[in-house]
């Protein structure tokens, strides 16, 4: 009796393995697809970015949301956006002052609507100039393990065109485009 228990655990934890690394490899991870249209969810990140670069301190702007589901904006922690807004919490938070009430509002619904849409966050990458949308984040927190979607606009941004470029291109639809690291998994 003993021997079959272990036989359906070591089963059951060979399994578990093998779909939790099933899916941090999966090649959907490697295809842009959202669940609203790109042309909304470019949109929204032409907004956002804006947005964002008003909210520049100290050549750091970042968001993202934690695994309980926090927003962090510039890697401070403000609500958990399920529990409801208070607009008027926001915009005492000093980094939101240069933003009129209605940015504000913006800001926050573009941020939940790229969370929809498998987009948990967003940094500057100083080294390229663009915001780079974390995509389809996984639990394991490493650089080798990055999706990022960016947005080919009007800035100097440039695809890597060579090995010797940190990043390539995955996939392209409109002007995004998702990337990861060279020698990511």
């Amino acid at each position: 009796m003993r021997k079959v228990f272990l036989l359906i655990v070591i089963c059951l934890s060979t399994f578990l393995l093998c779909v939790s690394i099933g899916c941090r490899n999966s090649p959907n991870r490697n295809v842009i697809q959202f669940e609203y249209s790109i042309e909304k969810t470019e949109n929204a990140i032409q907004e956002l970015n804006k947005l964002m670069d008003s909210l520049i301190t100290d050549k750091v702007t970042n968001y993202y949301f934690d695994d309980e589901g926090y927003l962090y904006i510039n890697s401070t922690k403000l609500f958990l956006p399920v529990e409801g807004i208070d607009i008027h919490k926001i915009d005492s938070v000093m980094m939101f002052s240069k933003l009129k009430p209605n940015e504000i509002n913006d800001f926050i619904a573009n941020v939940l609507f790229l969370k929809k849409n498998h987009i948990s966050g967003a940094y500057k990458d100083l080294f390229y100039g663009v915001y780079m949308y974390n995509y389809k984040a996984t639990d394991e927190a490493g650089y080798d393990d990055l999706r990022n979607i960016i947005l080919l606009d009007n800035t100097s941004f440039k695809l890597p065109v060579s090995e010797q470029e940190k990043m390539k291109l995955l996939d392209q639809k409109g002007n995004l485009c998702l990337v990861s690291f060279i020698g990511t998994k």
